[in-house]
């Protein structure tokens, strides 16, 4: 069994986190504690230095609420990084502070072609080798074959049907090369056939798993990092050899994200 180890994440500094918009149904009429979401996030900055990963700041820019979930930004492989191509007005503007950030630490950035929206790692999860990439609400299909050619890299395009779940992070999550967790009812018919016949260890979440954003974590080193505690996921877990830390990020949910949305890994490597 190969397991990730994370060294070095980006996360952005939420000063100016809040809804003040609706491009899923998690934003629909709700009201963001900005003090809270500030200590919820140093609280998992704090977290993931504890047990070793690296952690880059960036900061904030005022106008842009949902800066804060860098792993939309785009996709790190070394010191190449696809850039996100936003599907919605109201995130176009992150790409320019992230691509001055990812120049002024030396990464190259890449760009699909203009009419091909794409969102980053909220889209593209890696796995056994693949890529695999949501596809449906905010990236376009015809992405996947431009993926592939910038990483000479398999993708396997899945088909996201549930508005709630408009990322590929909201109801899919990697644990290991053998063990895959997913939430079936996001997913069309042969997206759910791909992955059943892909993944030796394909675990359903439950609704209310699903949409507590259970499969909004990060994994790194035998360690889960996500919210809440779940027996029936923790039990999974820990047959695996795995240990749960949980962290509170319910400020961010309000906006459709948690603990992956807030994470993007720049470096990583397996065990």
């Amino acid at each position: 069994m190969k397991k990730i180890v994370v060294d070095k994440v980006l996360m952005c500094r939420p000063t100016y986190f809040d809804v003040t918009y609706v491009i899923n149904p998690w934003m629909e009429n709700q009201t963001v504690d900005t003090a809270k979401a500030i200590h919820q996030w140093e609280n998992l900055v704090a977290t993931y230095r504890d047990t070793g990963i690296t952690v880059e700041i960036i900061e904030q820019q005022k106008d842009l609420p949902d800066m804060v979930f860098t792993t939309d930004q785009g996709v790190v492989r070394e010191k190449k990084v696809l850039m996100s191509n936003f599907f919605t007005n109201e995130r176009k503007g992150e790409t320019d502070i992230y691509l001055k950030w990812f120049k002024a630490h030396e990464y190259q950035p890449v760009f699909l072609k203009k009419h091909y929206t794409f969102e980053g790692n909220g889209e593209l999860l890696e796995w056994n080798g693949r890529f695999l990439v949501g596809i449906g609400f905010r990236t376009a299909p015809g992405s996947c074959k431009e993926i592939a050619k910038v990483f000479d890299t398999e993708v396997i395009p899945l088909k996201l049907i549930n508005p709630f779940f408009y990322h590929l992070d909201t109801c899919l999550f990697p644990l290991d090369n053998e063990t895959v967790f997913y939430y079936p009812q996001a997913f069309d018919t042969e997206s759910k056939e791909k992955l059943q016949h892909m993944v030796p260890n394909l675990i359903p979440f439950t609704a209310k798993q699903a949409f507590s954003f259970y499969a909004n974590s990060v994994v790194s080193h035998g360690k889960v990092f996500c919210q809440g505690v779940d027996k029936e996921c923790e039990s999974h877990l820990k047959k695996r050899g795995y240990e749960l830390i949980t962290i509170g990020v319910g400020e961010f949910n309000k906006s459709g994200g948690g603990i992956h949305c807030l994470t993007n890994i720049l470096e990583s490597h397996y065990v």
